[in-house]
């Protein structure tokens, strides 16, 4: 399933009160094949399981105590962790409500059953000019 334009999805997970606002330009959910028609229509149709889910451009992942800007996250179903990717030259971060933020980089890991983020890929520091002679 493929959405584009201006997504917004909101998620409620089974174990928790506290949802999940994603906003992003282009949203794809691959799900597992569920059957045809004909078993959708049927007295016990089935639930869709999602394999990957990935949002990009202008992604905005919003939570209770955090606000996650990147070009790119991609959910993982089967290791339950959010790839959160910028693109070259950009950063991805991670704001609380009180406005303090994490340092920025190209690639972080949000493991989900832990509730904790790893930096997988460091952005690029800038780098210091040198001293001019006099």
């Amino acid at each position: 399933m493929i959405m584009k334009n201006y997504v917004q999805m909101l998620h409620i997970p089974a174990d928790s009160d506290n949802g999940i606002q994603m906003d992003c330009r282009t949203f794809l959910a691959d799900m597992k094949a569920t059957g045809g028609l004909g078993t959708w229509l049927s007295s016990n149709p089935p639930t869709p399981d999602l394999k990957v889910v990935q949002a990009s451009h202008d992604v905005r992942i919003t939570t209770q105590n955090r606000q996650i800007t990147t070009d790119r996250a991609t959910y993982i179903h089967d290791v339950r962790k959010v790839k959160l990717q910028a693109d070259k030259n950009k950063l991805t971060r991670i704001t609380t409500p009180s406005g303090t933020s994490s340092p920025g980089a190209e690639l972080i890991v949000w493991e989900l059953d832990t509730n904790r983020f790893y930096i997988a890929r460091p952005g690029r520091m800038n780098e210091v000019a040198p001293r001019r002679r006099r």
